[in-house]
């Protein structure tokens, strides 16, 4: 049975993941001379200006990333789909080692695209925790639907949606601003924190999963 709720988990912690993708890709970011972790739309386009364009080790490289997120997707959802109630805290604890092994890169040197690997499988299990939270559905680590649905809302009178969504993008971004200030101190230890409080998450919910 799934670890999903009808309506979904709390909508704090659809906040809480949102920010740490936002911290995740901004940090990855820095690291990858620009390829994204988690927003694979951004990484679409370049993969199609690079195939155009033949520079064939960067398109090999995008492809790649694209592939190991949606790989890090399905991976997400058959662990919680087979994991009960336990299962988005078993997610966000693989997560956590995930970003773990990318931090752990940083701190040895390695700072190539492709040592982001880990990271990007860790941004695809992300999205298997959840799917909805407060009555709407949810997209964790990227904000174009997002962005989407605020619009949709506006213009269809549904303010109540459009805030919570609005909530989403402030809380994603939000994540890319203090990770940025972070990673003037140190890349790792931002990505390390980015680790430490998947870690955490992952204890809580399973503390407090639903019953």
């Amino acid at each position: 049975m799934s670890g999903k709720q009808p309506d979904g988990a709390p909508f704090g912690l659809a906040l809480l993941l949102a920010g740490l993708a936002g911290w995740v890709d901004a940090a990855g970011l820095a690291g990858s001379g620009g390829v994204f972790i988690s927003f694979m739309s951004g990484n679409t386009t370049d993969l199609a200006v690079s195939l155009i364009q033949r520079k064939w080790p960067e398109a090999l490289l995008i492809g790649s990333i694209v592939a190991l997120f949606v790989a890090g997707v399905a991976a997400g959802e058959a662990v919680e789909s087979r994991s009960g109630r336990q299962g988005p805290s078993i997610v966000l604890g693989l997560e956590a080692l995930f970003l773990a092994a990318g931090a752990a890169v940083f701190w040895h040197g390695g700072a190539g695209r492709f040592e982001l690997c880990p990271l990007v499988f860790a941004m695809g299990l992300q999205n298997a925790t959840m799917h909805r939270a407060a009555g709407i559905s949810i997209g964790l680590t990227y904000v174009t639907g997002t962005l989407v649905q605020i619009g949709r809302g506006l213009g269809g009178g549904g303010s109540g949606a459009s805030v919570k969504y609005c909530s989403l993008w402030l809380s994603l971004l939000t994540g890319a601003a203090l990770a940025t200030l972070a990673m003037s101190l140190s890349v790792p230890g931002a990505l390390s924190a980015a680790a430490a409080a998947a870690a955490i998450i992952a204890a809580v919910t399973a503390v407090r999963r639903p019953r």
